[in-house]
């Protein structure tokens, strides 16, 4: 049963959602509206792509900024960002500026990919803290799907009044949030960390959250160095590896190229429809099941369905038999199960792990981090997929990926489950110092 508590957090949770909903929109904003202008084939790619470049430099001064000025002043910052790249599209078709409006887009995007993973983590209960980090890909999903479907509908201002609504809601919603009383608690700030419990906790013992955690105050160039201490390596390397693992699954490359991979409209509708409905279905089973499992499963899932894919297409363009069923139908089924799959498990996997599995003191560079290496890696998956140029190398990649996941989450990976923050890296440290113990003797 939620009480006034807990729906406090997930309205805080559904708040920061919207921020979410704002980057999917801009994403898939260029899919409908990129032959509504008048660029050749060069142009058309830079402004698909541009906004990548303010993903990747963004991360470093918001990890640095989420410690020393908030959570809550950062996600402002996004949503103000976002409304003023979708005013400049709203008043010029200029190419110029519009690269300027989607470099501001890829900005708002790594402050939100860094942002939200740890303030979500921090304000939820256990209990809650799996469903509303999966409702996350969810918000990402349905902005695409209301980019896909209402683009090809409305005329260019129209469209862009539309999208610049979303962020103008999210900041609205603004004025109700929190700031996390965890960063409060990093800057020694007492009352107000223990007047925001208060408002999201039934009951709490704020002296031992306090003493549980530990907080060590270090500089943020030493928080790096001391994030690869061996300590905290096992952690740290579970977070980024499985942000890496998520992209070359496919997933960047099957949103950007899927009508050239399954040369069907309504079959790319299809695939976006599904992995929204999957999202919302990994909400109902991510608290039924523990992560590390769902993890695992998902992994596997997905290396069957890339094998299958592999399979099949290297069968077909090598005419090594002739299918009796349609090509295309069998390769736009085994990517909807791959779809399937991994939007209940792979998918939202990243956001939930990044909020429980980061130590507090380093939570800000340790965003960063994760959020630099899941823009790099979406970047390669993307380019690497026109590169190749084989569907079958490809798809073979995709499944070896998925098959290593498997092995190394299975060998490394902790259960989180049901787990307050401070218990999760309290119980790691345990795990380590007896593993040491036993190396001395």
């Amino acid at each position: 049963m939620i009480d006034k508590y807990q729906m406090r957090q997930i309205l805080a949770a559904f708040s920061t959602g919207l921020s979410i909903l704002t980057v999917g929109c801009f994403m898939g904003w260029t899919s409908p509206t990129l032959e509504k202008l008048d660029l050749n084939k060069n142009q058309k790619s830079l402004l698909a792509s541009i906004h990548e470049i303010g993903h990747l430099i963004s991360p470093i001064p918001v990890g640095l900024s989420i410690d020393r000025h908030g959570r809550l002043p950062c996600l402002i910052l996004s949503g103000v960002l976002t409304s003023i790249g979708w005013i400049i599209v709203i008043l010029t078709r200029d190419l110029y500026h519009l690269y300027f409006a989607r470099f501001l887009f890829g900005i708002t995007m790594g402050i939100t990919f860094t942002v939200v993973p740890t303030y979500v983590g921090e304000i939820l209960d256990t209990n809650i803290r799996g469903v509303c980090f999966t409702l996350l890909p969810l918000f990402l999903n349905s902005g695409h799907l209301v980019e896909f479907v209402l683009g090809p509908l409305l005329t260019y201002e129209t469209f862009a009044y539309l999208n610049l609504v979303v962020p103008i809601v999210f900041l609205l919603s603004c004025f109700f949030l929190f700031e996390s009383p965890y960063y409060y608690i990093y800057i020694n700030n007492d009352h107000k960390a223990n007047t925001i419990f208060s408002k999201i906790k039934a009951s709490y013992d704020y002296k031992e959250i306090k003493e549980k955690i530990k907080i060590v105050k270090y500089d943020n160039f030493k928080n790096l160095k001391i994030l690869m201490t061996k300590c905290l390596n096992r952690n740290f390397m579970c977070v980024v590896l499985l942000n890496i693992v998520q992209r070359f699954s496919g997933m960047s490359a099957m949103v950007a190229y899927s009508h050239h991979i399954l040369q069907n409209n309504i079959y790319s509708i299809v695939f976006s429809s599904l992995v929204l409905l999957f999202s919302f279905v990994s909400t109902l089973v991510i608290n039924k099941i523990s992560h590390r499992k769902l993890l695992l499963y998902s992994c596997f899932g997905c290396f069957l369905s890339h094998l299958f894919s592999c399979v099949i297409t290297f069968l077909h363009y090598n005419e090594v038999v002739h299918f009796k069923y349609d090509y295309n139908f069998m390769l736009f089924t085994s990517i909807c199960v791959y779809a399937s799959i991994y939007s209940i498990g792979l998918g939202p996997m990243p956001n939930i792990l990044q909020g429980e599995m980061l130590p507090l003191d380093l939570r800000g560079i340790g965003s960063c981090v994760c959020s630099i290496v899941f823009t790099m890696s979406s970047f390669t998956v993307t380019n690497m997929f026109l590169k190749i140029n084989s569907l079958f190398v490809n798809f073979l990649l995709y499944s070896l990926n998925c098959l290593f996941a498997f092995v190394f989450f299975y060998i490394y990976l902790i259960k989180t489950d049901n787990k307050e923050l401070y218990e999760i890296h309290n119980n790691f440290d345990a795990v380590e110092n007896k593993k040491d113990l036993k190396q001395q003797e």
